[in-house]
């Protein structure tokens, strides 16, 4: 499938959990709680993972596109969402199916005879071979992750999916973000990636920290939340204090310029849900800010995707985003949403405010993204250059 499919795909998928979420919020119990986070995971897990299907042929040295397989991955999660009245269980079964499906990609691609006849990324004249280096590693945590969080959908421990969503939001999405990040940004700069190592200790302090939460919401033993909770928010910071450091040219292509303030906003919301996450979990156990934390670093990936889109976009669709002004204001509200959510974790109030404007900076979001879908005259197909 292309990427502009898998995008479309994700989106319909966020756009449920984001309906979902106001019925919840304004009181009304049409679904369990978890199931419009579940909606949001997997819709954004379609999305980044069709942005890394499309920009994985160099790594893989295969085309990734394997059309029968996406079709199905997209008809598992949708079918997931018509049983949802039905079966609880079976929503989410399906749901953990289109993960599995999305990750099968990866083996199927290799057994296909299509190589890649681009540049070797890790040849010695690369000048963003150690960039790229990270980026595959990344791509593969993330892809283990997604792996991982199929499987505990499929079979939740307890019979809950917090488990799998945690190593869906903590590990997964973030990890599949750094690796499209680090492969693409060091393009953009003109300049090799210079916080190589920060992102490295980032990703393996992130995946431990991930792991560990997971496994500790599916042990039904006491377990200490503290300590994996702060490798993730340690990892967070140590990501942001390397991608901070890449500076992109003033000249940057008007095409990429929707992307700066996308990643401001990005930036600030995963720093926001790294530090909620930690305090979250000072007493040892996940406390009353535990969903909050979730929902900012669902908001980061949100906006994190929309990012990555812009970056990829020449590499990855034919047209060109809409201005820019949309992409300010969506980053804007996705993080006035998250101080509207706020309120309800603690005092009784309604997060309805929240979710409504969230849907209204999602909505503004797909409306900036969406000409990139369609070709322009001007424009042909394009492919990366080495510099």
């Amino acid at each position: 499938m292309r990427a502009s499919l898998w995008l479309a795909a994700g989106a319909a998928q966020v756009a449920v959990g984001l309906l979902l979420a106001m019925f919840v919020s304004s009181g009304s119990a049409i679904a369990p709680p978890s199931a419009h986070v579940v909606l949001l995971a997997v819709g954004l897990l379609l999305a980044a993972g069709g942005l890394a299907l499309g920009l994985s042929p160099p790594f893989l040295r295969r085309a990734a596109d394997v059309p029968l397989l996406g079709a199905a991955t997209v008809a598992a999660s949708f079918a997931g969402d018509l049983a949802l009245p039905v079966s609880v269980r079976a929503f989410g079964a399906l749901q953990g199916l289109a993960l599995l499906l999305l990750v099968a990609h990866l083996p199927a691609a290799l057994l296909r005879g299509a190589r890649y006849d681009g540049d070797d990324l890790f040849a010695p004249e690369q000048p963003f071979r150690v960039g790229d280096r990270v980026a595959a590693a990344a791509l593969a945590t993330g892809a283990a992750a997604t792996l991982a969080s199929g499987v505990l959908l499929v079979a939740p421990p307890r019979d809950v999916p917090t488990s799998a969503l945690a190593l869906a939001i903590l590990v997964a999405l973030p990890a599949i973000l750094l690796g499209a990040l680090a492969f693409l940004l060091p393009r953009l700069a003109r300049a090799p990636l210079s916080g190589a190592t920060l992102l490295s200790a980032s990703l393996v302090l992130g995946g431990l920290g991930g792991v560990a939460l997971a496994f500790a919401y599916a042990r039904p033993l006491a377990t200490d939340f503290r300590y994996p909770a702060t490798a993730v928010a340690l990892a967070v910071a140590l990501a942001l204090l390397a991608l901070l450091r890449v500076r992109l040219p003033a000249d940057l292509d008007l095409r990429f310029a929707p992307a700066r303030p996308l990643l401001k906003g990005a930036f600030v919301l995963a720093g926001l849900g790294a530090l909620l996450l930690f305090l979250a979990m000072l007493g040892g156990a996940p406390s009353v800010l535990s969903p909050l934390a979730a929902y900012l670093l669902l908001a980061f990936t949100a906006v994190g995707v929309a990012a990555v889109t812009l970056a990829a976009g020449p590499l990855l669709f034919p047209g060109a985003p809409a201005g820019t002004g949309w992409a300010r204001w969506s980053a804007a509200l996705a993080i006035a949403a998250m101080f509207l959510v706020a309120p309800a974790f603690q005092y009784p109030r309604s997060a309805f405010p929240g979710a409504v404007v969230a849907a209204v900076a999602f909505a503004l979001a797909v409306a900036g993204l969406w000409p990139l879908a369609r070709p322009a005259a001007s424009r042909g197909g394009r492919r990366m250059r080495r510099r």
